[in-house]
């Protein structure tokens, strides 16, 4: 898309509800107060063109009726130029890192970054965050959404992540933790074993065969039938009592999580809180395929805690590696990582939280 095109992509948008700025303004008086005081936080919108299926054009739209001052910047725009607040579109794979390491720069904790998108997104967006002040709010626009849907308590469809625009002007902000994983941020969920191989394969899968979307999973499955479900591990973790434990024994699933979901709706974590200063760890025991295909539907949806073969634990760090020396293959986030061994540790209280779940309706 040219420069020129770019822009009228906005504004477009911009033309069709600047008629009613006033109208808006004086019908919800509170939005001038929160979105132009001095004392509120700077507001950047991070999203794609592709953000929801399509619904890009929709949630800008929707920004530009509830934020009619609202500006358009790309990666250098100078902190004047964007204003108070801005829009800003992702043209290349580093522009979430870029948009929201200049709004931390620019405004530490006076700003506020919403990332419309899934949880690749938000990994990219938190990782600039940690420790800043500057605060991050999900609007969940992607494919997976699993951070937002504990968050949001499963409303996760583009059309709710665009309702929410309107609780912007009543956010509440709250620290939460993190975890690192050998000191890669993360918000979410770090796994390996039989899920991490599937996910392995599926991605390789769409790499070279785009066509399949969504379709690489169930490939991916089928492609690693034949495969070893077991994992041989050693691990040592703290508990959140601070006793110190080891574990020798192949697993089919290890996941440590600060939240509860991963995989596009697979709930392994149900218990895990994003704010209690510690990280849930799950670990299933070696099983066959069949036993491991019966236990999934429970698996799913939350209920797989209460199997004898399954072992939870709150920590607060997390040493691993394989017992036969070979490199572990893990992820966070949905991101696929290989080393010889992985720590993990949580950082409580380490971000802000925009939480609009919790906000007043603006309306």
């Amino acid at each position: 898309m040219g420069s020129f095109a770019y822009c009228a992509f906005l504004r477009g948008a911009a033309s069709r509800v600047m008629r009613s700025r006033f109208s808006i303004i004086l019908q919800y008086p509170m939005l001038m107060t929160q979105s132009e005081s001095p004392s509120a936080r700077k507001i950047r919108f991070i999203l794609s063109r592709s953000a929801g299926s399509g619904k890009a054009q929709a949630l800008i739209n929707e920004i530009f009726r509830w934020f009619p001052e609202a500006t358009h910047s790309k990666p250098g725009t100078p902190r004047e130029r964007c204003g108070d607040v801005t829009i800003s579109l992702t043209r290349s794979a580093d522009d979430v890192r870029v948009f929201t390491r200049e709004w931390r720069d620019f405004w530490a904790d006076d700003g506020v970054v919403f990332i419309a998108g899934g949880d690749g997104s938000l990994n990219e967006t938190i990782s600039e965050l940690v420790g800043s002040g500057c605060a991050f709010g999900v609007l969940p626009m992607g494919t997976g959404n699993d951070f937002a849907r504990a968050l949001y308590e499963g409303h996760i469809s583009p059309e709710h992540a665009i309702s929410r625009v309107r609780n912007i002007a009543h956010v509440q902000y709250r620290s939460i933790d993190s975890m690192r994983a050998n000191g890669m941020p993360c918000v979410n969920m770090f796994s390996l074993g039989y899920d991490t191989q599937v996910l392995d394969a599926a991605l390789a899968l769409q790499r070279r065969y785009r066509r399949y979307g969504s379709l690489s999973f169930a490939a991916g499955v089928i492609k690693t039938l034949p495969q070893d479900k077991t994992t041989p591990l050693r691990f040592r973790y703290t508990s959140s009592e601070g006793e110190e434990s080891s574990v020798e024994q192949g697993a089919t699933v290890l996941t440590i999580g600060n939240s509860q979901y991963y995989g596009g709706g697979f709930r392994p974590l149900p218990h895990a809180m994003i704010d209690d200063g510690a990280l849930d760890l799950m670990h299933v025991d070696s099983l066959s395929m069949p036993s491991f295909a019966r236990l999934i539907t429970k698996y799913r949806s939350g209920r797989h805690l209460e199997d004898p073969r399954v072992h939870t634990a709150k920590v607060t760090s997390v040493d691993i590696e394989r017992s036969d020396g070979k490199d572990l293959l893990w992820n966070i986030d949905g991101i696929i990582h290989h080393s010889r061994s992985v720590h993990i540790e949580v950082k409580p209280a380490s971000l802000v939280l925009a939480d609009l779940n919790h906000a007043e309706s603006g309306e």
